[in-house]
């Protein structure tokens, strides 16, 4: 997890399953580890950032950059 505005990595992101309650936080780093399904969207949401949502599909690994 990222900024798209200068590349640094974004602690604290909230990174959720769409219309669940399952969720964590990004690190320090910018990092997170959720279970979910394939048919699964995610949710990520900071601050004065845009939220974006995410299908799974088959992706063992989702970088998004947030604006």
């Amino acid at each position: 997890m990222t900024s798209v505005d200068d590349g640094q990595p974004l602690p604290d992101v909230n990174v959720s399953v769409k219309g669940t309650t399952v969720g964590t936080i990004t690190d320090f780093d910018g990092n997170y580890t959720l279970k979910a399904n394939d048919s699964d969207v995610l949710v990520f949401s900071f601050i004065d950032f845009k939220t974006q949502e995410v299908n799974i599909d088959t992706q063992t690994t989702i970088n998004v950059a947030l604006e």
